[in-house]
């Protein structure tokens, strides 16, 4: 993992605590299309962004939010 992509995130990661476990289970179980709803995900901010065809290009991303779970 690229920590530096971390620097401006104000939470933390907190290990392989109660509610890691039970996210890492939902990706496995039968409910794993509901991922995307029932977790807000990750909030990555950046200097400038751009589409290259289908490819998304991004300068200095920053994962602002989504390290506490990652």
């Amino acid at each position: 993992m690229r920590l530096n992509l971390f620097e401006a995130n104000v939470r933390d990661y907190q290990g392989k605590v109660e509610v890691n476990k039970a996210i890492g289970n939902t990706l496995l179980s039968a409910y794993s299309e509901d991922f995307w709803w029932l977790n807000n995900g990750v909030t990555v901010v950046a200097s400038q962004a751009s589409l290259s065809g289908k490819t998304l290009v991004v300068e200095d991303p920053q994962i602002v939010n989504g390290l506490q779970t990652s």
